[in-house]
């Protein structure tokens, strides 16, 4: 396990914490304590759903959780654009870091995905003479053999 701090996502996710923050304080008044405050606290969120995830043993839900925070950061971001409380430049540049954190979000939710596969173990029947191949099966679902010699 790598420290959170390694993570290229984690860093990607920091500086756009930083870079919201900056937003926040150049927003009106009147916006910067309801969206500014939400957008950061949802990267404030997002940063410490990716601590979680790294050091959790089943990282899906964290993920999960980090992705709808994305999201939810990318449609206030929008909002605030559309209100004219951020320039089309900022708004394309916040968008692309979101874009490259999402990315790697996707890429590491399919990789735990995909660790969290196991072989099913099969036993060869005697009156069957084909060869079996094992299936991959999700590990949740994943069930010992049963030894019917000692039953």
């Amino acid at each position: 396990m790598a420290l959170y701090t390694q993570l290229p996502v984690f860093k990607r996710t920091y500086d756009l914490l930083l870079e919201l923050v900056r937003t926040a304080v150049a927003l009106q008044r009147v916006y910067k304590y309801t969206f500014g405050e939400r957008l950061q606290q949802e990267a404030m969120d997002l940063v410490l759903d990716i601590y979680k995830a790294n050091i959790a043993r089943d990282k899906f839900a964290f993920l999960a959780t980090a992705r709808e925070r994305l999201e939810t950061i990318r449609l206030l971001v929008r909002l605030l654009h559309d209100i004219k409380q951020i320039t089309p430049k900022r708004f394309l540049f916040l968008n692309i870091i979101m874009e490259d954190i999402s990315k790697q979000l996707t890429g590491w939710q399919r990789m735990d995905k995909a660790d969290n596969k196991v072989l099913e173990p099969f036993a060869p029947d005697s009156s069957d003479k084909t060869i079996k191949t094992p299936k991959v099966v999700a590990m949740e679902n994943f069930k010992p053999p049963v030894d019917h010699a000692n039953k």
